[in-house]
Protein backbone atom coordinates (compact mmCIF):
# COMPACT_ATOMS: atom_id res chain seq x y z
CA UNK A 1 0.00 0.00 0.00
CA UNK A 2 1.06 3.51 -0.69
CA UNK A 3 1.84 5.79 1.76
CA UNK A 4 -0.38 9.53 1.46
CA UNK A 5 3.07 11.23 0.35
CA UNK A 6 3.46 8.89 -2.43
CA UNK A 7 -0.15 8.97 -3.39
CA UNK A 8 0.39 13.21 -3.16
CA UNK A 9 3.43 13.12 -5.35
CA UNK A 10 1.76 10.32 -8.03
CA UNK A 11 -1.47 12.57 -8.55
CA UNK A 12 0.53 16.12 -8.15
CA UNK A 13 2.60 15.05 -10.86
CA UNK A 14 0.07 14.21 -13.08
CA UNK A 15 -1.49 17.14 -12.60
CA UNK A 16 1.47 19.44 -13.40
CA UNK A 17 2.32 17.62 -16.41
CA UNK A 18 -0.97 16.97 -18.14
CA UNK A 19 -3.64 20.15 -18.71
CA UNK A 20 -6.24 17.63 -19.10
CA UNK A 21 -5.85 15.85 -15.92
CA UNK A 22 -5.20 19.18 -13.99
CA UNK A 23 -8.19 20.62 -15.64
CA UNK A 24 -10.30 17.54 -14.52
CA UNK A 25 -9.03 17.68 -10.99
CA UNK A 26 -10.13 21.21 -10.66
CA UNK A 27 -13.63 20.50 -11.83
CA UNK A 28 -14.02 17.55 -10.09
CA UNK A 29 -11.26 16.99 -7.06
CA UNK A 30 -12.71 14.37 -5.00
CA UNK A 31 -13.16 12.07 -7.55
CA UNK A 32 -9.67 12.19 -9.36
CA UNK A 33 -8.15 11.88 -6.31
CA UNK A 34 -10.69 9.01 -5.53
CA UNK A 35 -9.41 7.55 -8.39
CA UNK A 36 -5.65 7.92 -7.40
CA UNK A 37 -5.98 5.92 -4.30
CA UNK A 38 -6.78 9.30 -1.85
CA UNK A 39 -9.44 8.89 0.41
CA UNK A 40 -12.07 12.01 0.50
CA UNK A 41 -15.57 10.75 1.81
CA UNK A 42 -18.65 11.16 -0.56
CA UNK A 43 -20.61 13.56 1.82
CA UNK A 44 -18.15 16.19 2.11
CA UNK A 45 -17.96 16.54 -1.96
CA UNK A 46 -19.05 20.33 -2.10
CA UNK A 47 -16.75 21.79 0.89
CA UNK A 48 -13.82 19.48 -0.62
CA UNK A 49 -14.00 21.06 -3.84
CA UNK A 50 -14.32 24.71 -2.37
CA UNK A 51 -10.99 23.49 -0.19
CA UNK A 52 -9.33 22.22 -2.80
CA UNK A 53 -9.86 25.28 -4.83
CA UNK A 54 -8.86 27.86 -2.42
CA UNK A 55 -5.88 25.79 -1.52
CA UNK A 56 -4.84 24.69 -4.78
CA UNK A 57 -6.17 26.42 -7.66
CA UNK A 58 -3.42 29.19 -7.94
CA UNK A 59 -1.15 25.63 -8.61
CA UNK A 60 -2.71 24.38 -11.48
CA UNK A 61 -5.37 27.11 -13.24
CA UNK A 62 -2.66 28.28 -15.35
CA UNK A 63 -1.58 24.68 -17.01
CA UNK A 64 -5.56 23.64 -16.68
CA UNK A 65 -6.24 26.43 -19.39
CA UNK A 66 -3.42 25.66 -21.43
CA UNK A 67 -2.08 29.60 -20.68
CA UNK A 68 0.94 27.82 -18.45
CA UNK A 69 2.68 24.96 -20.44
CA UNK A 70 2.77 21.33 -18.38
CA UNK A 71 5.53 21.04 -16.77
CA UNK A 72 8.15 18.06 -17.15
CA UNK A 73 11.29 16.56 -15.34
CA UNK A 74 12.31 18.92 -12.83
CA UNK A 75 9.93 21.64 -13.17
CA UNK A 76 7.67 19.33 -12.04
CA UNK A 77 9.56 18.10 -8.56
CA UNK A 78 10.16 21.75 -7.98
CA UNK A 79 6.68 22.51 -8.09
CA UNK A 80 5.63 19.48 -5.82
CA UNK A 81 8.38 20.82 -3.58
CA UNK A 82 7.07 23.92 -3.13
CA UNK A 83 3.92 23.10 -2.99
CA UNK A 84 3.91 19.94 -0.98
CA UNK A 85 2.08 21.21 2.44
CA UNK A 86 -0.72 22.45 0.35
CA UNK A 87 -1.06 18.73 -1.84
CA UNK A 88 -0.98 17.02 1.68
CA UNK A 89 -3.63 19.16 3.06
CA UNK A 90 -5.59 18.39 0.39
CA UNK A 91 -4.95 14.77 0.46
CA UNK A 92 -5.24 14.18 4.18
CA UNK A 93 -9.16 15.84 4.04
CA UNK A 94 -10.81 12.82 4.49
CA UNK A 95 -8.70 11.65 7.63
CA UNK A 96 -8.89 15.00 9.37
CA UNK A 97 -12.87 14.74 8.80
CA UNK A 98 -13.31 11.43 10.66
CA UNK A 99 -11.15 12.78 13.23
CA UNK A 100 -13.19 15.45 13.76
CA UNK A 101 -16.37 13.79 13.21
CA UNK A 102 -15.59 11.99 16.28
CA UNK A 103 -14.74 15.41 18.65
CA UNK A 104 -12.28 16.01 20.73
CA UNK A 105 -13.85 13.95 23.73
CA UNK A 106 -14.38 10.85 21.28
CA UNK A 107 -10.41 10.82 20.47
CA UNK A 108 -9.45 9.07 24.39
CA UNK A 109 -11.61 6.36 23.67
CA UNK A 110 -9.73 5.33 20.55
CA UNK A 111 -7.45 2.04 20.37
CA UNK A 112 -4.79 1.30 18.66
CA UNK A 113 -7.46 -1.27 16.83
CA UNK A 114 -10.12 2.38 15.69
CA UNK A 115 -10.67 2.29 11.61
CA UNK A 116 -9.33 6.25 11.86
CA UNK A 117 -6.26 5.26 13.90
CA UNK A 118 -5.29 2.49 11.44
CA UNK A 119 -5.73 4.71 8.38
CA UNK A 120 -3.40 6.98 9.57
CA UNK A 121 -0.84 4.63 10.59
CA UNK A 122 -1.11 3.27 6.72
CA UNK A 123 -0.93 6.87 5.45
CA UNK A 124 1.88 8.04 7.36
CA UNK A 125 3.72 4.66 7.14
CA UNK A 126 3.89 4.28 10.84
CA UNK A 127 2.55 1.69 14.06
CA UNK A 128 -0.33 2.21 15.32
CA UNK A 129 0.58 3.05 18.80
CA UNK A 130 2.56 5.76 16.90
CA UNK A 131 -0.31 6.75 14.89
CA UNK A 132 -2.56 6.63 18.59
CA UNK A 133 -0.30 8.78 20.34
CA UNK A 134 -0.51 11.54 17.95
CA UNK A 135 -4.13 11.63 17.58
CA UNK A 136 -4.58 11.95 21.20
CA UNK A 137 -2.72 15.49 20.73
CA UNK A 138 -5.49 16.78 18.58
CA UNK A 139 -8.12 17.79 20.77
CA UNK A 140 -7.65 21.30 19.57
CA UNK A 141 -7.19 21.29 16.40
CA UNK A 142 -10.50 19.02 16.42
CA UNK A 143 -12.22 22.02 17.81
CA UNK A 144 -10.78 24.17 14.96
CA UNK A 145 -12.40 21.94 12.11
CA UNK A 146 -10.98 19.25 9.28
CA UNK A 147 -8.48 21.85 7.74
CA UNK A 148 -6.62 22.57 11.30
CA UNK A 149 -6.05 18.55 11.34
CA UNK A 150 -4.94 18.13 7.92
CA UNK A 151 -2.74 20.79 8.38
CA UNK A 152 -1.59 18.95 11.60
CA UNK A 153 -1.47 15.59 10.19
CA UNK A 154 1.04 17.06 7.28
CA UNK A 155 3.34 18.52 9.70
CA UNK A 156 3.59 15.52 11.68
CA UNK A 157 4.35 13.30 8.75
CA UNK A 158 6.93 15.92 7.40
CA UNK A 159 4.93 17.47 4.58
CA UNK A 160 4.48 20.87 6.28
Amino acid sequence: MLKLMEKIEYVSERAYGDTEYAKALLESPSEILRLGGIEIPEASDLEFKKFFNDTLSAELSGIAAGKVQALSGTAKIKAFEGAKCKWCTVASWGLAGAIVAIGAGGLAFLTEGSVVVVWLAELAGCSSLAALAFIHTLTVAVSEGVAAVANAICGWIGAC
